[in-house]
């Protein structure tokens, strides 16, 4: 499910307050639960970290 959530961020993240995390709905603590951001605002993307792919989600 990991792997599932990062590409459904990605799909969403054409979606420019994504993109620019308007919101600040990602938290740097999320990366110890498998949930991966790079980049810069305008740029971010999301995906599973490495050895989470199929992990389910469980900090949002």
């Amino acid at each position: 499910m990991g792997a599932d959530f990062g590409e459904e961020i990605e799909r969403r993240a054409s979606d420019a307050k994504l993109i620019l995390d308007s919101y600040s709905l990602y938290n740097e603590n999320m990366s110890s639960y498998g949930i991966g951001r790079t980049g810069s605002s305008g740029s971010y993307t999301y995906s599973a970290t490495s050895g989470f792919e199929n992990k389910p989600v469980v900090y949002v």
